[in-house]
């Protein structure tokens, strides 16, 4: 009697893994719909800046600053540089300079600026001024990619599902 109760468990065990393995329900990380929204981070790297001081007038300094950016993307981009000069003299940070900058697909650029910050030293001394810079992507949208769970077919296998579930607690 008691082969039978083991035999009797035994293919419901082996039925039930075999349903849970292949019978599929709705992806719950894309809710069917076999894409979900990501945000994109294309590249642009800062190649280098550079801070050339011109001249002093009127109490404040003049400095040429040039930013090399590459545009490792294929994207039109529109970025936002940030520059934040440093007189290491005096130590201190002036306020951020930012440019709107417009780079093509695999495009490097160079933007050419002027600084101006106060003088401290006189017109025989400049400042030691450093620009840092850094990029802000002010144009990226929402783009659609296909469901890494699914692979993009809105279904996913009961065994997957609980996995998930069990993920997020």
């Amino acid at each position: 009697m008691q082969r039978k109760y083991l035999i009797a468990l035994f293919i419901i065990i082996l039925t039930s893994f075999i349903i849970i393995d292949t019978v599929q329900v709705t992806c719950p990380q894309c809710e069917g719909k076999g894409s979900i929204k990501s945000f994109s981070q294309p590249t642009v790297e800062i190649e280098n800046v550079i801070a050339k001081y011109t001249t002093t007038a009127c109490g404040y300094e003049w400095w040429d600053v040039t930013l090399y950016i590459k545009n490792n993307s294929d994207k039109n981009l529109t970025i936002r540089a940030y520059l934040t000069p440093f007189d290491a003299k005096a130590n201190k940070t002036y306020s951020n300079i930012a440019w709107n900058i417009f780079i093509g697909p695999k495009e490097s650029k160079t933007i050419n600026g002027t600084i101006t910050v106060p003088d401290f030293y006189g017109f025989q001394m400049h400042s030691d001024l450093k620009v840092s810079a850094r990029l802000s992507y002010d144009n990226l949208g929402e783009e659609e990619t296909v469901c890494p769970l699914c692979n993009g077919s809105g279904k996913v296998t009961i065994l997957n599902f609980m996995k998930v579930y069990l993920s997020k607690r």
